[in-house]
């Protein structure tokens, strides 16, 4: 099921973001303490695909 949380941003406008839970097996959890640092490990990740899509923003970075 999914979560839905609200988000309010500048000029009042509410944005509804759908989040997902994802499940790590074990081995992986070891390396990875926090949401943040899954994160910043998959675009790290994402940085090194080649871009096939240039709408794609990589500000995270």
């Amino acid at each position: 099921m999914l979560k839905k949380s609200l988000l309010k941003i500048r000029f009042g406008i509410t944005v509804i973001k759908e989040t997902r839970p994802i499940f790590l097996d074990e081995d992986v959890q070891a390396y990875f303490p926090d949401t943040q640092s899954v994160n910043q490990a998959l675009r790290v990740l994402i940085a090194l695909v080649p871009e096939k899509n240039s709408s794609i923003e990589r500000k995270y970075i």
